[in-house]
Formats: structure tokens, C-alpha cells, sequence
């Protein structure tokens, strides 16, 4: 968030704003400088809010989008490493049956003879 910057007081404007008004009541004068401040609060600070806020929900969107990016990415790396292994499994099982066969190939060799 931005640092706000007051204005320095400058005691000829202040008083050109009274007469410009036609004010010389010293409490008409503390409501009318009460009303101007409130008005640019509302102008100045208000609005600077606002736009850090849509600036800060930009932003927000952005990185929801990133969340569900990873989410999305990681599910199917889940699904890959799933896939992966299921295949690891299954040429094991067939390497270990190959070796069964094999195996009882070469033990019969052996029985009518021969070295295998």
C-alpha cells in the first residue's frame, strides 16, 4: 500500500476559501473546513483505496488461476506416476512369468539331459 502524502497547511488558501465563501463565523468556518476534508478524503483517499483494492483483486485472480493450474498439474502427474507403476507391475509380473517359463524350460532341458 502506497503512503499517503498530506498536503502542508498553507494559511492563505485556507483563508481565501473562507472569504470566498462569505464565511466569518469561527464555527461556520470549522464546519465548512470539516465538510471540505471529508469531501476530499472521499475524492483523494477513497479512490486511491479503491483502485489498490481492484489493483489487489487482479492480482488475487491471477493467483487463483496459478493454484488451480498446480492442482490441475499435479492430478495428472498423480494419474502418470498411477500409470507408471501400474506398467512397472505388469512387465514385472510378465518378467516373472517369462522367468517361470524359462526357468522350467532349462530344468527340463536338464532332466532329458542336456545343460540348458
Amino acid at each position: 500500500m502506497s503512503e499517503i502524502e498530506f498536503p502542508e497547511y498553507h494559511e492563505q488558501s485556507m483563508g481565501c476559501g473562507l472569504e470566498d465563501q462569505g464565511i466569518i463565523d469561527r464555527y461556520e468556518a470549522c464546519r465548512y473546513g470539516y465538510e471540505q476534508a471529508l469531501e476530499d478524503v472521499n475524492n483523494n483517499v477513497v479512490k486511491d483505496l479503491e483502485k489498490e483494492n481492484a489493483e489487489l483483486r487482479e492480482a488475487l485472480k491471477v493467483e487463483e488461476r496459478i493454484v488451480k493450474r498446480v492442482q490441475r498439474e499435479s492430478k495428472e502427474l498423480h494419474y502418470f506416476k498411477s500409470f507408471v507403476n501400474m506398467m512397472i507391475r505388469r512387465n514385472l509380473n510378465h518378467t516373472c512369468a517369462d522367468y517361470e517359463v524359462i526357468t522350467a524350460i532349462n530344468e527340463e532341458l536338464i532332466r532329458e539331459g542336456g545343460e540348458g
